[in-house]
């Protein structure tokens, strides 16, 4: 794959090199795109946490008198889960 970069780009990555911090470009921009997913992964999370309180305060949650009701909630679910996974192999 080739790819034309801007000039700004190419001075970070040079920069990058000049200090000794990777042995290549390749090496820099490969650090960079993993960064970039981590950064996505947390922009998911922030989203999906955000949405979770947000039905929480539309009111749509379940609640618990105890741990075995929770406990129970999960086996229920596992179980469920279970039922259809049969006859379709992982």
């Amino acid at each position: 794959m080739s790819a034309t970069i801007s000039p700004e780009v190419e001075r970070l990555v040079k920069e990058h090199l000049d200090g000794k911090s990777f042995l290549s470009a390749n090496d820099v921009l490969l650090a960079a795109m993993r960064l970039f997913q981590q950064y996505q992964a947390h922009v998911r999370l922030r989203a999906d946490v955000k949405a979770g309180f947000d039905e929480l305060e539309r009111g749509e949650c379940m609640e618990f008198e105890d741990d075995q009701a929770l406990k129970g909630f999960f086996d229920e679910i596992k179980a469920r889960g279970r039922r259809l996974m049969v006859g379709h192999p992982s």
